[in-house]
């Protein structure tokens, strides 16, 4: 994948060369004329782009860094999983010609990184990583089978013989929202601060070389009438080796991770400090991929990777034993939030796929045959801190359900207790 000159030479004929891009999942063709020595007369050549590519039998997008850093306006837009929105038939968000979300699938560099629970992207790293990305829409190859949406494949910079990085920073917070008649920015606080940078480069020239992201996101906000503001702290790292082993053999190493706390998650005017949520969620990624050429026709690709996904939503105030209580007639949520989440997602991924290339009269074919191998795990716990809830309600006709009315030695799942009123 990137730009390459092919160059011909055969004696008695002038050498001839020729630039061509190769992009992500298609199929690049040069062709090139040799002149005899003794030829002299000019020769004019004329090329052009066909309305239909023969060499497809799928439908889809790719994009390139260029379109990728100028068409992605906005920091919203600047995610990896929203690429694909950019493709013909996709309904945003993220529906492809009437499959639904989960059915997309994510690949990074190859490896599937899809959430096992959800179906979305699992993991997330900075924007400029991104060298090129291709989204699948329909007709794909039998090697993405596991994918009835989209499949989106995105790729990450490696490093060259030469230094070269990027910074990006990015700041707004509610004085950028226009106020209306029906709307006050004032009242509605928010601020939004990123920071990232990449760098890459040669380790040992024309042998190994490195590529690093590392993107901050810190995302306040504070709703009208809110007691606390929901503070989101984010890191995105990621980084990338390649070894040239010789002309022939490449070795390619990636690790990525992405810690992130939110404090006061679901902060609004009905929920008192106390009732609100930890977040700390976090998806490293590993990644390991061998390409070989065996011979002239024979091309082996072998990866390994895993995904080790957390997701834990605690009391803010770290109390598991006081139950939460709700009072109607206020309308608050108060001691302890309503819902625990202990999560783990995993994701195991290894392939191997050989390629043969045949060049014969009857033109040029790829024969593709490979193994993949994928095992998901989800583990989830959900509960109610003190293991159950407490609901006040006003002049109530329904009886008390007390913790443990049906006298089975454990404390019901609702406790209901009426209020008398004054």
């Amino acid at each position: 994948m990137g730009e390459y000159t092919v160059e011909a030479t055969l004696v008695g004929f002038q050498p001839a060369t020729a630039d061509a891009t190769v992009r992500l999942d298609r199929t690049a063709s040069v062709t090139l004329r040799l002149v005899p020595v003794a030829f002299t007369a000019e020769i004019e050549v004329g090329a052009f782009v066909p309305i239909v590519d023969t060499t497809r039998t799928n439908t889809g997008e790719v994009f390139g860094e260029t379109y990728l850093r100028n068409a992605t306006i906005g920091s919203p837009n600047r995610q990896f999983y929203r690429i694909q929105d950019q493709a013909a038939g996709v309904a945003v968000p993220a529906k492809i010609f009437g499959a639904t979300i989960s059915d997309n699938t994510y690949l990074v560099d190859g490896f599937n990184t899809t959430d096992p629970t959800t179906g979305a992207s699992a993991t997330q790293f900075m924007f400029d990583a991104i060298e090129e990305a291709s989204v699948l829409t329909g007709g794909m190859d039998a090697e993405f089978g596991f994918g009835t949406g989209s499949v989106m494949n995105g790729v990450t910079k490696s490093g060259g013989n030469q230094f070269s990085g990027t910074f990006d920073a990015r700041y707004r917070d509610q004085g950028f929202n226009e106020s209306g008649d029906h709307y006050d920015p004032d009242l509605d606080l928010s601020s939004s601060r990123i920071l990232g940078a990449t760098l890459g480069g040669p380790i040992v020239r024309d042998r190994l070389w490195f590529f690093a992201a590392f993107e901050n996101q810190l995302l306040e906000s504070t709703p009208d009438g809110a007691p606390e503001t929901r503070t989101e702290d984010g890191n995105y790292f990621l980084g990338k080796l390649t070894w040239a082993i010789n002309s022939k053999h490449r070795l390619m190493a990636r690790y990525a991770a992405t810690p992130r706390t939110v404090d006061y998650a679901g902060v609004a005017s009905f929920t008192a400090p106390e009732a609100t949520s930890l977040l700390e969620n976090d998806v490293p990624t590993a990644q390991l991929e061998y390409n070989g050429v065996l011979t002239q026709s024979l091309f082996l690709t072998v990866g390994l990777g895993v995904v080790r996904e957390t997701l834990d939503a605690t009391p803010m105030v770290n109390d598991f034993e006081t139950p939460p209580e709700y009072d109607f007639d206020l309308d608050l949520l108060f001691s302890n939030p309503g819902w625990v989440e202990l999560t783990e997602r995993d994701r195991d991924h290894h392939r191997a796929k050989l390629s043969y290339f045949v060049g014969d009269a009857l033109g040029s074919h790829q024969l593709d045959g490979g193994l993949e191998y994928h095992k998901l795990r989800t583990t989830e716990i959900n509960f109610w801190p003190g293991g159950y809830q407490l609901l006040y309600l006003n002049n109530d006709e329904r009886g008390g359900i007390w913790p443990d009315a049906d006298e089975d030695g454990l404390v019901d799942y609702e406790l209901t207790r009426p209020v008398p009123v004054d």
